[in-house]
C-alpha cells in the first residue's frame, strides 16, 4: 500500500463506529500512535440517509468496522454496510471488519477454526454472518472474530448470548439484590478485553500496510477458557473487594449449590488462534488482570 507514498507518511484509517466502546478505545490508542491518522465516523452519521462517503475527499488506506459487532442493527444497516464495502473496494481501501465468536452456536467439542462454517441461527448472528460475507467478497479484506468482549469507556461487556446489556454490571446487580444468577452453566468461552482486541487490530493494519499479503478470516481471543458460571464468579470475586453489599464467597457458594447439574451439555464458544499467530505473529494474552481493572473502574465511576 506504499507504492506511491513516502514510507514515513501516516497510515490513514477511516473508523466506522467511533462512538462505540470499541471505536472509542481505538481512538484512544490511535492518539498515542503518531504513525496513524484516523478519521472517525459515528453511527448516526453512517446510518443517515445521505451518502456521506461520496463527500469524502481524502483517500484512506484502511477501513475499520467497529460498529457491526455488539450492537443491535437498524433496519437499513445491511444496505448501508453493503454500500460502504462497495465504496471502499472501488477506492482500493482495505477493510478490517470486527466480528464475534457468536456467529457460532457452540455446539462443538473443539475451539472453532477459521474454516468452520458459522451456524448460529439467532437474528443477531445471522446479521453478523451476512455482514462478514459482504466484507469477504473483496479478497483484500480481513474479518477478525473475537471472544466475549469487555471494557471500553461505556463499561461494555458481553455474555455468551449477547442478550445482556452489560454482562458484568448485570451480574453485580443480581448479587447486590441477593437474586439468583439466571445463567445456565452451558457455555465455555474466552473473555477478551477490548483494549487487547485493539492491540491486535493495529498490528494487522501495520503488517498489511507494510506488505503482508494475508487476508480473509482470522480469530483472536484471550488465552484462558472459562465457563459462563465461572466467568460470573470471577466478576463477583473482584466486585466483592469493592462492594460491601456483595459477600463474594457466601453468594458464590449458594450459586454453586443452585447451579445446573453437571449433565448439562457444555457449548464451546472458543476460538482457535493458531492461524493469526502463524500469519501475523499475534500472541494471546490472559484476561483476568484486565477484568480486575475493568471491575475496579465500574466502582470508580459510580
Amino acid at each position: 500500500m506504499l507504492t506511491d507514498r513516502d514510507i514515513n507518511s501516516p497510515i490513514r484509517v477511516l473508523l466506522l463506529g467511533s462512538d462505540t466502546d470499541i471505536g472509542t478505545t481505538f481512538l484512544q490508542h490511535a492518539n498515542a500512535l503518531t504513525e496513524f491518522s484516523v478519521t472517525p465516523i459515528d453511527s448516526q452519521t453512517f446510518l443517515a440517509d445521505q451518502g456521506w462517503h461520496e463527500d469524502q475527499q481524502e483517500t484512506y488506506d484502511f477501513l475499520v468496522d467497529a460498529l457491526s459487532v455488539g450492537k443491535p442493527f437498524a433496519s437499513n444497516y445491511l444496505e448501508k454496510i453493503t454500500e460502504l464495502q462497495q465504496w471502499a473496494e472501488r477506492n482500493s481501501i482495505h477493510a478490517i471488519m470486527l466480528s464475534s465468536v457468536q456467529v457460532f452456536s457452540g455446539m462443538t467439542d473443539h475451539s472453532y477454526e477459521e474454516t468452520d462454517t458459522p451456524d448460529n441461527d439467532s437474528k443477531y448472528a445471522q446479521n453478523l454472518i451476512q455482514i462478514e460475507q459482504r466484507f469477504l467478497s473483496y479478497h483484500e479484506n480481513i474479518v477478525l472474530r473475537s471472544g466475549w468482549l469487555f471494557g471500553g469507556t461505556g463499561n461494555f461487556s458481553q455474555g455468551p448470548t449477547n442478550k445482556e446489556n452489560n454482562f458484568a454490571q448485570q451480574t453485580i446487580d443480581f448479587a447486590r439484590n441477593a437474586e439468583a444468577l439466571p445463567y445456565r452453566d452451558d457455555f465455555t468461552g474466552c473473555p477478551t478485553p477490548i483494549s487487547d482486541l485493539i492491540r491486535v487490530v493495529f498490528s494487522l493494519i501495520k503488517q498489511r500496510h507494510y506488505g503482508a499479503k494475508n487476508t480473509g478470516v482470522y480469530h483472536y481471543c484471550c488465552a484462558e477458557e472459562v465457563s459462563w458460571k465461572n466467568y460470573a464468579k470471577a466478576i463477583l470475586m473482584v466486585a466483592s473487594q469493592y462492594d460491601n453489599n456483595i459477600d463474594g464467597q457466601d453468594f458464590l457458594d449458594e450459586y454453586e449449590s443452585n447451579a445446573v447439574g453437571q449433565d448439562v451439555r457444555q457449548s464451546k464458544q472458543s476460538l482457535s488462534c493458531r492461524q493469526i499467530f502463524n500469519h501475523f505473529g499475534v500472541k494471546q494474552r490472559p484476561w483476568r488482570t484486565n477484568l480486575k481493572n475493568f471491575i475496579k473502574g465500574l466502582y470508580q465511576d459510580e
